[in-house]
């Protein structure tokens, strides 16, 4: 039997647990599979629409009370990325998962090369403004 991942807590406070083994409903349904297509998802603390098709029990129990069989691993890794990344916890292999640091960082260098791109339309809005001044 493999471990259990720790649950995954996002930077806006969303948390999950994202289990893959032969004991869960996942895709392929064994232990430590060099890759997931699909995971089992359980108990998120809020309810996300991109989770909700694939709850189980739903109507019996609500989003937070129930699990979520064979989602689909892009599906998991769009549910972090929406929620701000990960700031602590596990998903299994195959969830390509964002940390909210690296989504941080990737954010700051957007901006940098925005303030940059600005920067030069700026100078040669400027300098053509001149031009036609003479």
């Amino acid at each position: 039997m493999s471990d259990y991942n720790p649950k995954i807590r996002c930077l806006d406070g969303f948390s999950l647990s994202v289990q893959a083994s032969r004991s869960h409903y996942c895709l392929p349904r064994r232990d430590n599979a060099e890759y997931y297509e699909e995971v089992e998802v359980g108990y998120p603390n809020q309810e996300d629409e991109l989770l909700t098709p694939y709850a189980e029990l739903y109507e019996d129990f609500g989003p937070t009370d129930t699990i979520y069989p064979y989602v689909p691993v892009d599906v998991v890794a769009k549910v972090i990325l929406k929620h701000g990344g990960i700031l602590e916890g596990k998903a299994p292999k195959g969830v390509d998962v964002v940390t909210a640091e690296d989504l941080f960082l990737r954010i700051r260098t957007e901006l940098s090369d925005c303030k940059s791109f600005i920067a030069m339309q700026s100078r040669e809005i400027s300098h053509l403004t001149k031009r036609r001044a003479y």
